[in-house]
Parts: C-alpha cells; structure tokens; sequence
C-alpha cells in the first residue's frame, strides 16, 4: 500500500550535479566554447559532500551502474518550440555523458567523505 505523502521519508534525488540542474548559473561566456564549460562545470562544487563523486561510489549498486551505462549515449529530446540553445543541449549532453563514466570509475569513498561537515 501507499505511503502517505506526510508519512514518507525524506528522500533526495540521486545527482550527476550539484543541485544546479542544467548548469542554470552558466553565463554566456561559459558556454562559449567546450572548453569554457567544462572548467564552469570542473569550478562547481557539491553542496554537501566534499566528495559527491567519492561519496557516490560508496552506494553505487549493479542497478545504479546499469543505468549510468545507459547515460554513455545520452540525448535531450528536442521539442519544436521548449528547447535551451542547441549548442547547450549539446555541451549539457557532454557533460552528463562524461560524469556517467567518471561515477562508473569511482572507488569508495572513505568513510569521512560521507559526512556532511
């Protein structure tokens, strides 16, 4: 049976980000170039963990790994008319391709990366 809503555990989305979705804080000249991006994207920092990428590894399962490697082909959907900029779309694309396999590459985090402060 159903959970209600009030009675359900808090529970946050699993990231390949940092809360930024879509690299929303990302200026014109951040997405300039391909370079430019990814030093945008490199400069971006979890917001609770000093190591989301470490902190990940420690959790990751067989299923979560399943749907990383489906990430490695990864393509927005475009819409006629709600669409970011093509050259975005495509940066954004890069990006979560690139962090898919760098989450697939991750070791175990030690123990004190997985605390908040």
């Amino acid at each position: 049976s159903r959970v209600p809503r009030e009675e359900a555990p808090c529970v946050s989305a699993g990231r390949l980000h940092h809360g930024n979705s879509l690299c929303n804080f990302a200026a014109a000249a951040d997405i300039e170039s391909r370079e430019a991006f990814h030093m945008y994207a490199r400069a971006q920092y979890p917001a609770c963990y000093l190591n989301f990428l470490g902190a990940a590894g420690a959790v990751l399962q067989e299923r979560h790994k399943r749907a990383l490697r489906k990430l490695f082909n990864f393509r927005f959907k475009r819409h006629p008319r709600y669409n970011l900029p093509q050259k975005r779309l495509k940066l954004l694309e890069e990006l979560i391709q690139k962090r898919a396999a760098l989450l697939l590459s991750q070791k175990d985090a030690a123990p004190c990366e997985l605390k908040f402060w």
